[in-house]
């Protein structure tokens, strides 16, 4: 347990008891931003917004990441893409080479787990919250096991990878410091358990055995030397096959995380899509409206409008495929757990192997201190020859006693042996466990690579479609920029027309207010008429003349108009 006081000085990270903290970086959203890191990255001014695509791009790439490419081009900092990091989950940063890091809490764990999750506790909060700088915080499985290693709550904060690494070099792992110590004091009571139960003053009692009985001690004991050795090189193999297990499963993990970003930044791609063809679709009705003549264009807009919402329906199957694939991959890591699960009880199993040899050893060695022990008393022999008739049957006696005993000794490695043969084939089973999850892995991701391939396929297609569209729609503007025009040619034509006939019309009026010259000559000729009111020489009217006619001939002496 960290003490009161480091964790009352820790406190907030970003506020300390007597202001900000030095080299932590809050967030400017704390909350975090539903958006994609690359976006993050050209909205902070890290970089511009085509290097970033090219290089989204360049990370479909199976094994390569934005985060990898960036930092290789140069194009951004570690610095920069761990504030990059901490902006889009909304967490601190902190810059280690300023921070001044709990070493109570910086050895909570060991080197070995930090260096696998590059991951450092570093400070309490006030709540007792371990507060932990990662270089990935979206790694859900290092912050529990972290958790359950420490038993304490995790708080992630974001840190660069090479401050993390140079961090654990400095540190002093007093953790670590104390462990081979305890493990010497556990080891201690071991031999002095072995010989406390054999009595072993009892057994060379009569130390004095010939030269005989040196003999079957001295000769099993480099076999069994070597029998143990190579339990040893087993048990260290197996151990080397574990972490392999391990780093490969860390390693499909990572390609899993990568999996899943490509998705979402799929499933946003996808969204987009879906958003453009719904504006050009909106487009299309708006066209349709404003063109009421163009019934074969409206046909063709209606055919295009079913490949869209098929093509909208198989980009949702492939979205459904795309969650399926996640949850495939939580299913896996969860897989993945319990087979680190079952490798770290057998790596407990190993160390009970191993202690047992260490006790088994410890057997040996004292067997061994016996034979030295016999050839000291072999010299007591050479003086005392004269008591080797009397003393035979007693030494005969001791020697089935020590055969006795050596073949305790072998029954208990040969014990030994098949036990730790057991649990090798039980390490052995379950590395052949995590062999075929990682097969099923491959399997998943080459199904995932597919999905990609056949989202690419469907891209460019709608490309294609989009660029039709467009095609089909200048040709539509076009068209209704021609009717109008011709509308507006014809409207002005009309106006023209219109304004000649009222000019028709006006002449046509003047025409009729001028006096008639027919009717001047008839006033004109009547006054030089005969009293009977007829001109000389001029003939009668005629009897069936219609006045009538005169009247509306010469009424008001209009003619009627002829065009209205």
């Amino acid at each position: 347990m960290v003490g009161a006081e480091q964790r009352t000085a820790t406190g907030d990270l970003a506020t300390g008891a007597g202001g900000p903290r030095k080299g932590v970086y809050p967030p400017s959203t704390p909350g975090g931003r539903y958006t994609f890191l690359s976006d993050v990255i050209v909205e902070l001014g890290f970089a511009d917004r085509d290097t970033v695509e090219q290089a989204v791009e360049a990370a479909r790439v199976p094994g390569r990441t934005l985060q990898q490419i960036l930092l290789e081009q140069g194009t951004i900092t570690e610095e920069q893409l761990a504030r990059a990091i901490g902006e889009r989950y909304g967490l601190d940063y902190i810059d280690l080479d300023e921070f001044e890091v709990d070493l109570g809490a910086a050895n909570l764990i060991s080197t070995s787990t930090a260096l696998r999750y590059h991951a450092v506790p570093v400070a309490f909060d006030p709540d007792g919250t371990l507060v932990v700088a990662m270089t990935d915080p979206a790694d859900t499985l290092a912050i529990d096991d972290i958790a359950v290693m420490t038993k304490l709550e995790v708080r992630p904060a974001v840190a660069t990878r090479s401050g993390i690494e140079a961090l654990i070099e400095r540190l002093p792992r007093a953790g670590e410091q104390e462990r081979p110590a305890n493990t010497r004091e556990s080891a201690a009571p071991t031999p002095q358990i072995g010989s406390r139960p054999g009595a072993v003053p009892t057994r060379p009692a009569a130390t004095t055995p010939p030269v005989a009985p040196s003999t079957p001690p001295s000769s099993p004991a480099p076999v069994d030397d070597a029998q143990l050795a190579e339990l040893r090189a087993e048990l260290e193999r197996l151990q080397e096959e574990l972490e392999e297990a391990r780093s490969e499963a860390e390693r499909t993990r990572g390609e899993l995380e990568q999996a899943r970003s490509e998705a979402e930044e799929a499933n946003a791609e996808l969204e987009r899509l879906r958003e453009e063809s719904g504006r050009a679709g909106a487009e299309r009705e708006r066209l349709a409206e404003l063109e009421a003549r163009g019934g074969e264009l409206a046909v063709e807009l209606e055919r295009m409008r079913g490949e869209l919402e098929r093509t909208r329906g198989e980009l949702e199957i492939a979205r459904a495929e795309l969650e399926t694939k996640r949850a495939e991959g939580d299913r896996l890591r969860a897989e993945m757990d319990r087979l680190r699960e079952e490798a770290g009880a057998a790596r407990g199993e190993a160390e009970a192997a191993q202690a047992e040899i260490a006790t088994l050893r410890a057997r040996v060695a004292e067997l061994e201190g016996l034979a030295a022990r016999s050839e000291e008393l072999e010299t007591d022999l050479q003086q005392l020859r004269a008591e080797n008739e009397r003393l035979r049957g007693e030494i005969e006696a001791l020697r089935e006693g020590r055969d006795q005993e050596l073949e305790q000794a072998r029954a208990e490695l040969e014990r030994a042996r098949e036990e730790a043969d057991r649990r090798a084939l039980g390490a052995e089973r379950a590395l052949e466990q995590a062999r075929k999850r990682l097969l099923e892995l491959e399997e998943a991701d080459q199904r995932a690579e597919r999905a990609r391939a056949t989202l690419a396929k469907m891209r460019e297609e709608f490309e294609r479609e989009r660029e039709h569209q467009a095609r089909t729609e200048r040709y539509l503007r076009a068209t209704v920029a021609s009717e109008r025009a011709r509308r507006e040619a014809l409207e002005a034509l009309l106006d023209r027309v219109r304004s000649a006939g009222a000019e028709l019309q006006a002449v046509l009026d003047a025409l009729a207010q001028l006096p008639d010259p027919t009717s001047d000559s008839s006033e004109r000729a009547s006054g030089s008429a005969e009293p009977g009111g007829r001109p000389a020489g001029a003939p009668s009217q005629a009897p069936d003349a219609d006045p009538a006619g005169d009247e509306s001939a010469g009424e008001g002496g209009k003619a009627p108009p002829i065009w209205r």
